[in-house]
């Protein structure tokens, strides 16, 4: 997936990521693990996570979809935005203490990228499934 071109150096990418995605680390989602066309992340639950119902909110998960998403797309050598991005819900996030999420990009072209991430509970249960789609910007990253 990456730049033939150039090494890219992937542990820079997760420290930018964690770093200056501000909206995110203000959530607590944590990039855990960055790759070739993959990235993992994980956020540990607080009471302001949850809905009216207890369970995990679902725009705090397409929230983390989304920047985990974005985490693999940027493996591929620049700065990305989403152009788009679905999800089905599968289960609800009641009774887990962290969510851990893992993408994977599933085909980098010369404008975009389109990567799948799985977010699970921490008793390995998938809660939803999403597919994005990433513009790739002119900046390289790391």
């Amino acid at each position: 997936m990456a730049s033939q071109n150039r090494i890219i150096d992937y542990n820079k990418i997760l420290e930018i990521r964690n770093r200056d995605n501000i909206y995110a680390r203000d959530l607590g989602i944590v990039v855990t693990a960055l790759g070739d066309g993959y990235a993992e992340s994980q956020l540990v639950l607080e009471p302001r996570h949850r809905n009216l119902i207890g369970s995990v909110h679902g725009g705090c998960l397409f929230t983390m979809a989304d920047t985990t998403g974005g985490a693999a797309a940027t493996s591929c050598g620049n700065y990305v935005t989403t152009s788009t991005g679905q999800i089905s819900y599968l289960s609800p996030a009641i009774d887990t203490e962290k969510i851990l999420a893992r993408a994977e990009v599933m085909k980098a072209g010369k404008r975009l990228i389109v990567a799948e991430v799985k977010l699970y509970d921490d008793h390995k249960k998938l809660l939803c499934i999403g597919i994005f789609e990433y513009a790739r910007l002119p900046k390289e990253i790391g």
